[in-house]
């Protein structure tokens, strides 16, 4: 399940040695886990898909050489991971253990066709 408003985030997972961001820009992208929910949802299961969570964002800060920016993890129906990586490091948390597959986010543009409040002429009150 995704984390509920007022909720604290975890703090963001550091890998023991940083290196220098890559040149490319960052994407937003489901982490699949090998989790495989079962019937079962009680808080003890999620507790521990949590958990599972957290080691392996810490394998991954690991392997990619720096803290794994996650956003949002999901618990209760499926175990994925929502973070902003850089596109050179897709590949390399792929080959990460437990991680099943890593798809990029649709990004949804607005395109501009309804008026917003700038648009609107402004009514003089004298």
């Amino acid at each position: 399940m995704a984390q509920r408003r007022g909720q604290k985030r975890p703090p963001a997972l550091t890998a023991p040695t940083l290196t220098k961001a890559p040149s490319g820009g960052k994407i937003r992208v489901a982490i699949l886990l090998d989790d495989a929910p079962g019937a079962d949802e009680s808080g003890s299961r999620r507790q521990r898909r949590r958990q599972e969570q957290e080691e392996i964002a810490a394998r991954i800060a690991q392997r990619i050489g720096r803290p794994l920016e996650v956003v949002w993890n999901f618990t209760r129906s499926t175990s994925v991971i929502a973070a902003n990586v850089y596109r050179e490091d897709v590949a390399l948390i792929e080959a990460v253990e437990g991680v099943v597959s890593v798809t990029p986010e649709t990004e949804h543009e607005l395109h501009g066709d309804r008026p917003t409040a700038a648009d609107k002429p402004r009514r003089e009150t004298e």
